[in-house]
């Protein structure tokens, strides 16, 4: 292959990648939990507010005490979320479907309203009824449309994944097998089924990636601008990922500058930083829109929870702890190291970017002081990583023989057993059972513990009652479109045939 070229994938690698694609989002929707923690909550009711009430205000009142890290209260009196717009704006067509819904069923003048039941979850501590008013929650029209995002943001990077890898002139095999564990062996598994932003972020960097690779077989100033548009929607929807900017604005700028001239290359650079720079302004526009400046309240950047203090337990806990190493969660990334030098070869440029994007965030989170993402099952912090990472599984693959193959399918098959009690259970349920523990102690074995000691302390529940609740959150909706998309993948792939 020659240096840095990336080829149109082929009819049939779309086709494969759509199949793929649905059956991942199967899989997904399958075991969507709907939203479960506090995050949730504060993104689904600024989306709900932007729809029905034409404010950005939350429908129920924060904590003075503690919760200024989610909400803050705004010059107005009322309370705001502090986190950052993009996972509503993403939400917004599918809520705003979810509440014609609700109008039309009269789910919206239900008492109690999804408000109160907010309200109440929010604050409430960890108890049996927390379980039930999820149950509530993940029932509303308006949460089953906030909840398919991050299912649908999953199958996308999948989708991205294997055209990505097929471009690159990676073998159909070796990209099957890696994308089989970037959706069922990896962190992405575990949390595409929840609210969280870290699958919406994974994706607009997927987006970009795709875009740069394009760039970089051909550059041009609209590729630029698509390149740094899938940056400026990561940044908005975390705002830790504007580091991320500096590798793939070093690639623009390297990339055109091969082709055609330095004085090029800066100003497609220039090209691609203008998104990124709109969705600052947009952040500070949205800043002064809540809270009456630019900035918004200190506790958004959460400054404090920061230092180099936690450095060395972080550097190394994120790769080999028992609560959120990633080889102990997706075992498989083991062979990465062995596919650097092949994917180095096939596109450098490119390959530079995406462990980039790893390292970026392996150095970034490990000054953080939950490091280990707490209460979250695994290390969440390190999802958007996952399809970069796997990339490299994919070129070890490409040139591996029947030991090599073997070897990594049974490291996925490990990885998906890891990943099971995460994608099942709610990181909220394990205190009922081990009280005052969350998953920041050993997630895979407590949570292994709960399914097979079969039922945890909540009045009124079995252990297949409570696997069957994970599975979909009862919802008909989730299990009927689960359904749909095993099919759709079906007769995809029968068509490719």
């Amino acid at each position: 292959m020659e240096e840095n070229t990336f080829h149109s994938p082929s009819w049939n690698a779309r086709r494969l990648a759509w199949a793929i694609a649905l059956l991942t989002l199967g899989l997904y929707l399958f075991t969507t939990r709907g939203v479960r923690v506090a995050d949730n909550y504060i993104h689904a009711d600024v989306a709900i507010g932007i729809i029905e009430r034409g404010s950005v205000a939350l429908g129920f009142e924060g904590d003075e005490e503690e919760r200024c890290s989610i909400a803050a209260r705004g010059p107005d009196g009322r309370y705001y979320s502090s986190l950052w717009p993009g996972l509503e704006i993403a939400a917004l067509p599918l809520v705003a479907a979810g509440s014609l819904v609700a109008r039309l069923t009269g789910a919206d003048e239900r008492s109690p309203t999804l408000a109160e039941l907010f309200q109440r979850t929010f604050f409430a501590d960890r108890r049996p009824d927390s379980i039930r008013r999820f149950r509530q929650i993940n029932r509303d029209p308006r949460m089953v449309g906030f909840s398919l995002v991050s299912p649908l943001c999953g199958a996308a990077v999948v989708l991205l994944f294997v055209l990505i890898a097929a471009g690159m002139g990676l073998g159909q095999r070796a990209s099957v097998v890696a994308a089989a564990g970037l959706a069922a062996a990896s962190p992405l598994f575990t949390f595409s089924g929840t609210g969280w932003t870290q699958p919406l972020a994974c994706l607009c960097i997927c987006w970009s990636f795709f875009a740069l690779l394009r760039f970089c077989r051909a550059p041009g100033l609209l590729r630029a601008a698509l390149c740094g548009a899938g940056l400026a929607a990561a940044c908005l929807t975390r705002v830790d990922q504007f580091p991320l900017c500096l590798p793939f604005f070093a690639a623009v700028v390297v990339g055109a500058a091969r082709h055609r001239s330095w004085p090029s290359g800066v100003l497609h650079g220039v090209v691609f930083g203008a998104p990124v720079l709109a969705a600052l302004i947009g952040a500070f526009v949205w800043n002064w829109i809540r809270f009456g400046h630019l900035l918004g309240p200190a506790c958004a950047f959460q400054t404090h929870g920061w230092s180099f203090a936690f450095f060395f337990e972080g550097f190394f806990g994120q790769l080999v702890s028992l609560d959120a190493g990633l080889l102990l969660y997706a075992p498989v990334l083991v062979l990465v190291p062995f596919g650097l030098r092949r994917l180095h070869r096939c596109v450098s440029l490119p390959a530079m970017v995406a462990l980039s994007v790893f390292l970026f965030q392996w150095l970034m989170y490990s000054f953080w002081w939950a490091w280990n993402s707490k209460m979250c099952y695994g290390p969440r912090l390190l999802v958007q990583s996952m399809p970069f990472l796997f990339l490299f599984v994919a070129a070890f693959l490409d040139r591996a023989g029947r030991k090599g193959m073997v070897t990594a399918l049974v490291l996925i098959g490990l990885g998906f057993l890891m990943q099971l009690p995460g994608a099942l259970l709610s990181p909220l349920k394990l205190p009922h059972v081990f009280h005052d523990q969350a998953w920041d102690t050993v997630s895979w074995f407590v949570g292994w513990a709960v399914l097979f000691k079969g039922a945890y302390a909540v009045e009124g529940t079995s252990w297949m009652g409570d696997v069957i609740e994970c599975l979909s959150g009862r919802v008909p909706f989730f299990l009927a479109t689960s359904m749909a998309s095993f099919i759709g993948a079906w007769l995809v792939w029968r068509r490719r045939r």
